[in-house]
């Protein structure tokens, strides 16, 4: 039986701090496959800066050359001006259905890549959980994974398309708007300046706080998808004691939570754009006050005036969004965090840097003195030994909790054992590839899991190797092709979220299907025969009997009429073994397994 397993579930909250340049440079990793792209997006963004910047000079040269002049002219001179002003118009709009244009390519190229990049990250991360042990799943729950692959990806994907973009067109901007301005009026130019410092300095104040609170709703989020899946996938057993009043009361306690955490990310990133708007305020006053100054002594024009106050909400318009980009970066800097611990996570069952040929010589299970431990500090199963000749079927009998499950689990290598070895033809499976070990098995479970798919896919699992004929044959074996037939689209009925329109037997059918159709060597039945009916299990009896030959089978059953015939029959208790032989053996010693037997047939002896 497998142990209680102590989950942190705040664990996430003490994440260590990440340095944000090497966060953002291992997911630039992720974009090499898309530099074409994104140097096109780059083009166009520096084309788009360039669009931005033009208009304010047109205006400028259309006021000081044009409509200045023909204010203190005659008639005649107006009609003169009038078509420079005119054709100004007309290169205004040009420039803004060309920049439209130019921007829109820009997004969608951008777009793109950030998608891509994101979609290759995401199967990356699936990959690497798909890759993880058993173990790892003991700890995390299943939701809030989900929230990594999914929201906290959307987020970085937000952050890279957004924030990437627009602060390197707003920093070419701000260059560019920087240098046209040093050279219309030099001394002008630094009192613009005068709020980059105090805003830097108000960003490097938030930046900790901002991450932290950040941190906080991701933690909130994660918690909460972990609450609904849980609650959603146990809905049945919520129903069934009456527990819909307290779940919703501890969905409340937990909604609560995330509210909080988002009310304070949003109290925090309202005081960041107040503080910043208030800073931006200084130099427009001081630009009117100078400025009025310097066109009264003759030293600036009103155009140029017109082009510096354009200018200067062109220039702190950038700095408020790189303030507010930033913010929002580190949103995703928290999400990246949490993404990232993921992929770092080491895999405790790696394969081994030479592994053993998947072909051996025989299909033999051997567990030699083996112990195992679930929290690396109290032993499950305790200097287990005991071999299973080829062709041979073992059952393993014994109460809750005495070590049947975990026996079979070390078998296809979910577990590492703690001492000794298990050995499959001879080699400890430590020595084999995880994918090269596990093809020779098939295990069916008691808690059978149906997926979201057509019987055929759940039969084969999409394997291409295993026709309709084996599906077919399959089901016949194992008597399900009775009720398969009847459902309204035959073996291609698609059955919902773990088959919930089946019943518990004809789930196990599948499943006991599903690994007939595979046709491997090692058999592994885990009270495969626990949620049928007698008619049924006595159609699985029968028809396992021939797949059975010439298999190494270890069957784990309570229902000890299924396990009778069964060359051995080991009897477990707290770890141990502590009676070894068939049936009629068993019986004769009039020990545990008698008793247990005597138990379970009482009343039909009586009858």
């Amino acid at each position: 039986m497998r142990q209680p397993v102590d989950v942190n579930l705040h664990g996430e909250e003490h994440l260590g701090k990440v340095i944000d340049i090497e966060l953002m440079a291992r997911l630039w990793t992720y974009t090499r496959p898309y530099t074409g792209a994104i140097m096109l997006a780059a083009l166009l963004l520096v084309a788009t800066s360039i669009l931005t910047l033009l208009p304010p000079e047109l205006v400028k040269n259309a006021i000081d050359n044009h409509i200045q002049v023909a204010v203190n002219a005659d008639a005649d001179t107006i009609e003169e001006h009038l078509p420079e002003v005119k054709l100004t118009v007309l290169y205004l709009l040009i420039i803004l259905v060309v920049s439209a244009i130019v921007v829109f390519l820009q997004q969608v190229v951008m777009a793109y890549a950030g998608q891509r990049v994101m979609c290759d990250l995401r199967r990356n991360v699936f990959a690497k959980l798909q890759s993880l042990p058993l173990s790892y799943y003991d700890r995390n729950p299943t939701g809030r994974l989900v929230t990594r692959v999914t929201n906290d990806i959307e987020v970085m994907n937000e952050a890279f398309v957004s924030v990437v973009i627009y602060v390197c067109r707003d920093v070419f901007i701000m260059l560019g708007i920087l240098v046209r301005l040093g050279t219309l009026n030099s001394s002008l130019t630094p009192w613009m300046l005068f709020s980059v410092p105090f805003i830097a300095v108000a960003a490097a104040l938030f930046r900790p706080v901002s991450r932290r609170y950040w941190r906080r709703v991701r933690e909130a989020l994660a918690r909460l998808n972990s609450f609904l899946h849980e609650s959603l996938s146990g809905v049945h057993i919520i129903k069934m004691f009456n527990r819909e009043q307290r779940h919703c009361e501890k969905l409340a306690n937990i909604n609560q939570a995330n509210c909080k955490a988002r009310i304070d990310i949003i109290r925090v990133d309202s005081m960041f754009n107040s503080i910043i708007m208030t800073i931006t305020a200084v130099p427009i006053s001081l630009l009117l006050y100078l400025g009025g100054q310097h066109i009264l002594e003759g030293t600036l024009t009103p155009g140029e005036f017109f082009v510096y106050l354009v200018y200067l909400g062109l220039f702190y318009g950038p700095i408020t969004g790189v303030a507010e980009k930033f913010l929002l970066l580190q949103s995703a800097m928290a999400a990246g965090e949490r993404v990232f611990q993921v992929m770092d996570q080491k895999n405790d069952l790696p394969d081994p840097a030479g592994p053993k040929p998947d072909a051996t010589a025989t299909s033999s299970i051997v567990f030699d003195d083996v112990s195992f431990s679930y929290d690396g500090s109290t032993d499950v199963l305790h200097s287990l030994s005991f071999k299973v000749e080829p062709g041979e079927t073992v059952a393993l009998v014994g109460n809750t909790g005495s070590g049947k499950t975990t026996t079979t689990s070390l078998i296809p290598r979910f577990y590492d054992v703690g001492s000794g070895r298990v050995l499959v033809g001879g080699t400890d499976v430590r020595e084999f590839r995880k994918h090269d070990l596990r093809k020779r098995i098939a295990i069916v479970m008691q808690d059978t899991f149906i997926f979201s798919a057509s019987i055929r896919d759940n039969v084969r699992l999409f394997s291409e190797s295993i026709t309709d004929a084996d599906v077919q044959t399959a089901l016949e074996m194992v008597g399900a092709d009775d009720f398969v037939r009847a459902l309204p689209n035959g073996v291609n009925e698609v059955l919902p979220e773990r088959g919930t329109s089946l019943s518990a037997g004809q789930r196990q059918l599948i499943a006991f299907a599903r690994a007939l159709a595979h046709n491997r060597e090692i058999l592994i039945l885990d009270e495969a025969t626990a949620s049928v009916d007698t008619k049924t299990e006595m159609l699985i009896q029968k028809a396992t009997e021939t797949l059975l030959k010439g298999r190494t089978s270890i069957v784990v059953a309570h229902r000890l009429s299924t396990i009778k015939r069964a060359n051995r029959i080991l009897v477990f208790k707290n770890g141990r073994i502590i009676e070894d032989g068939n049936h009629e053996q068993l019986i004769a010693q009039g020990g545990t397994y008698y008793k247990m037997y005597r138990l379970q047939f009482a009343d039909q002896e009586q009858a």
